[in-house]
């Protein structure tokens, strides 16, 4: 996600300053390898690059193709294919087994118009599908198009390669946002994680108590009793520390439509002490709403460590994982 952004960014800034670039992207892997379909890399003319292809081992041989393909103007589609027993057949050790096929684009009108449907897609509120259809032989005849992820849609994910055209239609998911209630310094350590994921970040609480240097990485910032646009498909943590404080947020959010994450700090005796109390009052919740204790049981001690256990409960509920280890999955790691 970051990646996308950081790449979105790269590209408008440097479009201004007229520079050739290519942007380099997997269009379709057989067996294992390190980024799937979908990922890419930004070249610039002058040798710096963002983003990837691979975990570092095709990177520096893109590179040198996708320079060749600036020079010449066309389209590159180059095959790395390590299901042969010698991994260094091709010149470049890499630690996967298997095919990847990755599409050299250094049309910059191209490059911007992908760039603007990502920006899109991105800020959203609902997923989009991205359509690219490259014409190998024909540039002018390329078209980058999408569309708002509606019931089925999902079907027409894939790629499709023949001789002078290569077609994909991939899932970019909106912005992660995530709402973050409460201005002690443990706040900042979810806040630093979920920036460094690129997740769209919005803080609640004591804005006297807010630092300037951690509400820079924040869209915006609520007091309390500020109206709060908070959508189904966001994440909700509440880190306030303070009992009264979180019955009054869950009495007040308890008519609004589930949140995609609803997390709250704190032992499960006081969850439970706090559902009693709703209970009471006529406010029905029930544990299953809301993630409490919060994060996922990895032994973390403080700040730091807790966010990093926020963080991977909610990737994993969103995913729809388990959260056990991968080496005892059965199945691959990435869906097809």
């Amino acid at each position: 996600m970051k990646e996308w952004i950081q790449i979105v960014q790269h590209i408008e800034s440097n479009l201004d300053l007229s520079k050739k670039m290519a942007l380099a992207t997997v269009i379709q892997v057989e067996g294992s390898a390190y980024r799937r379909v979908g990922a890419r890399m930004l070249i610039l003319e002058d040798g710096t690059w963002l983003g990837s292809i691979s975990g570092g081992c095709l990177e520096g041989d893109m590179l040198k193709k996708a320079l060749l393909a600036m020079d010449s103007q066309s389209y590159k589609l180059v095959t790395y294919d390590t299901r042969e027993e010698d991994p260094f057949e091709l010149g470049i050790g890499l630690g996967c087994n298997g095919k990847i096929d990755i599409l050299i684009n250094p049309f910059i009108d191209q490059i911007a118009a992908f760039s603007q449907l990502l920006k899109e897609a991105l800020a959203g509120e609902k997923n989009s599908l991205i359509h690219s259809k490259w014409n190998l032989t024909n540039p002018t005849e390329s078209i980058f198009t999408s569309q708002l992820v509606l019931n089925g849609s999902t079907s027409e994910l894939g790629t499709l390669m023949e001789k002078e055209l290569c077609q994909l239609t991939e899932l970019i998911p909106t912005q992660p946002r995530i709402w973050i209630f409460g201005s002690q310094f443990d706040s900042v350590s979810l806040i630093q994680i979920c920036h460094q994921l690129g997740w769209r970040i919005f803080w609640i609480g004591n804005k006297l108590k807010m630092k300037s240097s951690h509400t820079i990485h924040c869209e915006k910032v609520f007091d309390w009793s500020d109206e709060l646009p908070i959508l189904p498909s966001d994440y909700v943590v509440f880190m306030t520390h303070d009992f009264e404080k979180d019955l009054e947020l869950m009495t007040k959010f308890s008519s609004h439509e589930p949140f995609a994450y609803w997390g709250i700090l704190g032992p499960k005796l006081r969850m439970q002490k706090l559902l009693k109390q709703l209970n009471e009052s006529g406010v029905n919740l029930t544990e299953q709403l809301i993630s409490s204790p919060i994060g996922l049981d990895l032994g973390a001690e403080g700040p730091d460590e807790i966010a990093v256990s926020i963080v991977a409960e909610i990737l994993a509920q969103s995913n729809q994982r388990t959260s056990s280890p991968l080496k005892f999955r059965n199945t691959p790691i990435h869906s097809s």
